[in-house]
C-alpha cells in the first residue's frame, strides 16, 4: 500500500502543479480583462450619469419648491397630535414597565416558594417568564377585543 502511495503522490503533485499553473494564467487574464471592461464602462457612462443627475436635480428642486409649503403645513397641523401620541406612548411604556416589574416579583416569589423551583429563580428566568406572561395577557386581550368588535360578513 505504501509503495503505491509513494508512486502516486508525486505524480498527483506534478499534475496539480500543471493544472494550477494553467488555471492561474487564465484567472490573471480574466481579472485583467474585467478591470479593463470596468474602467472603459465607467469612463463611457460617467458623463451620461452626471448629465442625468443634473436634469433630475432641476426637477427635484422644482418639486421641492412646490411642495415645501404643503409639507410645512402638514408638519404644523400634525405636530400637536404627534406630541400627544409621544406622551401617550411614554405613559404606556412607564405603566408596562411597572407592571412587568410587579409580575417579575411575583414570579420570583412563586419560584422561591417551592424547593424544586428554588434553583430556577434566576434573574433571566424571572424576566423571561414575566415577559411571556405580559405578552400572553396582551394576546388574550387582543383576541377578546377583536372577537367583540370584528364584524363578520357572511
Amino acid at each position: 500500500m505504501s509503495v503505491l502511495l509513494k508512486k502516486w503522490i508525486p505524480a498527483i503533485k506534478e499534475q496539480w502543479v500543471v493544472v494550477k499553473d494553467a488555471v492561474e494564467l487564465h484567472v490573471i487574464s480574466l481579472s485583467n480583462t474585467t478591470i479593463e471592461v470596468y474602467e472603459v464602462s465607467k469612463t463611457t457612462i460617467a458623463p451620461h450619469v452626471i448629465k442625468a443627475q443634473e436634469v433630475v436635480d432641476l426637477y427635484f428642486q422644482e418639486a421641492k419648491r412646490f411642495s415645501e409649503p404643503y409639507v410645512d403645513l402638514l408638519t404644523t397641523v400634525t405636530k400637536p397630535h404627534v406630541d400627544k401620541a409621544v406622551i401617550a406612548y411614554e405613559k404606556f411604556l412607564k405603566s408596562a414597565s411597572t407592571y412587568h416589574h410587579q409580575v417579575q416579583g411575583t414570579v420570583k416569589d412563586l419560584l422561591k416558594r417551592h424547593e424544586l423551583t428554588r434553583p430556577l429563580a434566576t434573574k433571566e428566568l424571572e424576566w423571561f417568564a414575566a415577559s411571556a406572561l405580559v405578552a400572553l395577557l396582551i394576546i388574550i386581550l387582543f383576541r377578546i377585543f377583536s372577537s367583540l368588535f370584528w364584524l363578520y360578513k357572511d
